[in-house]
């Protein structure tokens, strides 16, 4: 994702720097453009506010002013409109050669903004050029329609005269306006938009081949046949961290299911190749189930215990779970059953000396940590948990039996 929003960044940069002006474009004339549009406009609307001083009355002047300006406006939306449409540029479509990679999809611009302004100018120049000898008493109609609110009492001919001069003089200079601003900006940015979806695109199938090439790995890592001192995990924790987060989410799906396959048959050995995988999905900070991931490797720790040679190794991996189910505690988004708290006393219990000595718990932060667990357990499930004919129920039963009202 951090390379996707990077990509993004660096193409809308460079449409600044660029200043989205086409190569070999005239600095000069478009500064003069500009001015004399800049220019043309400033004035037309000079022209409206002295227009408006010429009748009497506040009320008269504001109204004929202000009815003039949105006039104006109007009449400059409508130009820049259709010097919009006159104005978009035609995509060129590359064909894909034969000889290109069957297997890889492109995609070609949409077009359809393309085709309507294709069709509207045909139309526009079509119609106009039909009625053409109609458009004089059509524009002078329109004079005639706002005369009344241009300050013009019948026959209104002056008011007629300055509402045909607002339509004769806006409409082309928002067609210009449209039209050159359209020529000089959109054709870059349409690129610039089409840039960055071939660079997204680029890193997303980079990313999905990755998690491809990742999810074979995992096939041959899970194969209990492949004697597990010739298999490098390195190159797969780097597929695995940049892979997209939907295969992600099924990297991890596999290897829980794997993990609890080998819990069922007793291969704890094979469950230990899952350690890496796991603990490359918890490094990534862009996991959506953080909680999910700590929690299988936490149960990893735990349930190896019996395949390993020391007691030291053995607290030490306990210690390891205890602090993962803590953080997938801290990190869950879901209530309910709470499996993470009735494995972390589990873990707990083991550790105590004096549990393995049929003795109550003496240490008094330990005993702390256990019954809190097993009271909110009690109080949310109702020790509904602790009644599986389960080796870790049977240690929590025998813990409260040697702990007499501990959770009481």
């Amino acid at each position: 994702m951090k390379d996707i929003t990077l990509a993004i960044k660096n193409s809308i940069l460079r449409r600044f720097q660029n200043d989205a002006l086409p190569k070999g474009f005239n600095q000069k004339a478009h500064a003069v453009i500009t001015n004399l549009l800049k220019t043309l406009t400033s004035l037309g609307l000079v022209l409206l506010v002295i227009y408006g001083f010429r009748f009497d009355g506040t009320h008269l002047i504001i109204k004929v002013i202000t009815t003039s300006l949105f006039l104006g406006f109007a009449y400059l939306m409508i130009g820049g409109v259709l010097g919009f449409l006159f104005g978009i540029p035609k995509t060129l479509q590359k064909e894909s050669k034969a000889g290109d990679d069957q297997q890889s999809t492109s995609f070609n611009a949409n077009t359809n903004l393309e085709q309507i302004s294709d069709w509207l100018t045909k139309i526009i120049v079509g119609v106009g050029l039909t009625q053409l000898y109609t458009i004089p008493h059509k524009i002078y109609r329109l004079g005639e329609i706002f005369a009344p609110y241009l300050g013009g009492e019948p026959p209104a001919t002056d008011a007629k005269i300055f509402g045909i001069v607002l339509f004769l003089f806006f409409v082309p200079v928002g067609f210009i306006y449209g039209y050159i601003y359209t020529r000089m900006y959109l054709p870059n940015m349409l690129a610039d938009a089409d840039r960055m979806l071939r660079e997204v695109g680029e890193i997303y199938d980079a990313k999905s081949m990755g998690a491809y090439k990742a999810l074979n790995k995992l096939d041959i890592l899970f194969n209990p046949s492949i004697n597990e001192t010739s298999l490098d995990t390195r190159n797969l924790i780097e597929l695995i961290k940049n892979s997209p987060p939907l295969a992600k989410n099924m990297i991890f799906e596999k290897t829980r299911d794997f993990r609890r396959k080998c819990k069922e048959n007793g291969h704890l050995k094979d469950m230990m190749r899952t350690i890496p995988v796991f603990q490359a999905l918890i490094d990534d900070e862009n996991q959506e189930n953080l909680y999910q991931q700590q929690a299988q490797l936490a149960y990893i720790y735990k349930d190896i215990r019996p395949i390993l040679k020391t007691e030291e190794d053995k607290k030490q991996n306990l210690m390891k779970a205890i602090k993962l189910f803590g953080e997938a505690i801290v990190n869950r988004k879901v209530d309910g059953f709470f499996i993470y708290e009735y494995n972390r006393a589990y873990c707990n219990i083991l550790l105590d000396d004096n549990y393995r000595e049929n003795k109550a718990t003496s240490d008094a932060s330990l005993k702390n940590a256990i019954t809190a667990d097993l009271r909110l357990i009690k109080a949310k499930t109702g020790l509904q948990t602790m009644e599986q004919n389960t080796g870790e129920a049977r240690v929590i039963n025998k813990w409260i039996a040697l702990n007499p009202g501990a959770i009481s």
